[in-house]
């Protein structure tokens, strides 16, 4: 089965880890795009695991 595409930060929390404030200040700060649908915020998760590589950082 495959993975729901577009999560909202409550599943980015649960899923990806961080809090909630974490990921809306990535969004915010312009570091992860977001999907606006009506009044909800989703973020895609492809955005989010690009988000995870640009960032890792080796010992």
């Amino acid at each position: 089965m495959e993975k729901q595409r577009l999560l909202s930060f409550k599943e980015v929390k649960k899923e990806y880890g961080a809090t909630i404030s974490f990921w809306r200040t990535r969004i915010w700060s312009r570091d992860i795009p977001y999907v606006r649908v009506g009044n909800k915020i989703l973020i895609d998760r492809k955005d989010i695991d690009d988000f995870i590589q640009k960032n890792k950082k080796t010992a």
